[in-house]
């Protein structure tokens, strides 16, 4: 499996004065930097994904740290049996 690292889509929460719910668009030129997060080869990203670090040191791999809640449901602990 390959997997990808690359930009969350930035999506902000649009809403007319007679809506009912927001709707969320995608902003596209904005100054704010979205996040990183890690995708699958199809384009999903990994669930419960908290935050990316991305390290690099000179004539080294570079190291990158992603940090996963742990909820039970959609990521989850297993061991020995």
């Amino acid at each position: 499996m390959k997997l990808i690292l690359k930009r969350v889509e930035l999506k902000v929460d649009a809403r007319g004065i007679d809506d009912d719910a927001p709707v969320h668009v995608v902003s596209y030129g904005a100054r704010v930097l979205a996040p990183y997060a890690l995708h699958t080869e199809d384009g999903q990203m990994l669930p419960c994904q908290v935050s990316t670090i991305m390290n690099s040191e000179p004539n080294s791999p570079v190291h990158l740290t992603v940090t996963f809640m742990v909820d039970g449901d959609r990521v989850r602990v297993q061991g020995d049996e």
